[in-house]
């Protein structure tokens, strides 16, 4: 309520996540509906950082960038 995000912090989570690993030079291969769901497990099911990491690792993919 008092913060400049209200109603967007999963949207936030899920930038910070995709720029921490774009830092790294890397991205998740996933589709819209699948980070949708889950940033929504991360938050109702309280996942911890090992079970985020599980569910990345498979993920995981090169980053391109185009020159």
């Amino acid at each position: 309520m008092n913060h400049c995000l209200v109603d967007g912090n999963k949207r936030l989570a899920w930038l910070a996540f995709t720029e921490t690993l774009a830092g790294l030079h890397l991205t998740v291969a996933v589709d819209p509906d699948e980070a949708a769901d889950f940033v929504e497990s991360v938050v109702v099911e309280h996942l911890s950082a090992e079970q985020i990491v599980e569910w990345a690792k498979d993920r995981l993919e090169l980053l391109r960038i185009d020159p």
